[in-house]
């Protein structure tokens, strides 16, 4: 086996392991908007049941959760979308004005999520830039609240 398959399976299992055992960590960084990293699937009942209408899924084509997220969140009621964001290349205003396009439509609360929540707040800095009018340092804050951390020093070189 290639040191490449063991850290795939390595990273598959944790993630894995991480949806089966490990919590979802919400974030509210507006009234309608729920930003977090991937939830499981009674955290999707869950948030029906406070009134998210929408979910958006922004781990890359690739990522696997452990579950038909697509089909669990359909059964609910709710409404899917895939907005892909594979790493840093699609942190751009792209991306934003796409994720803008399904927020402007949802009728209750969204829920936008990648794995671990970096990935969305990344997105979600540009997004309330381009799209809320909030300056850079606004919408870097912003960002944060919605769990932008890693990739700050990228979003704010977009910001300038």
């Amino acid at each position: 086996m290639s040191v490449w398959t063991v850290l795939a399976l390595t990273v598959a299992f944790y993630l894995v392991l991480k949806i089966v055992v490990g919590g979802f960590k919400p974030r509210y960084p507006s009234e309608n908007l729920i930003t977090g990293g991937q939830p499981r699937p009674k955290d999707l009942e869950g948030l029906k049941e406070q009134g998210c209408t929408t979910v958006v899924n922004m781990r890359g084509a690739h990522e696997r959760c452990g579950f038909d997220e697509r089909a669990h969140v359909e059964n609910l009621g709710m409404t899917y979308h895939h907005v892909p964001v594979s790493g840093a290349s699609d942190i751009n205003i792209t991306t934003a004005k796409a994720l803008n396009n399904v927020l402007k439509k949802s009728k209750g609360k969204a829920l936008v999520h990648c794995a671990s929540g970096n990935r969305v707040g990344a997105v979600m800095a540009l997004y309330a830039h381009k799209h809320l009018g909030m300056n850079a340092d606004d919408a870097m804050a912003f960002g944060r609240r919605a769990g932008l951390g890693a990739m700050a020093p990228l979003v704010r070189a977009q910001l300038k």
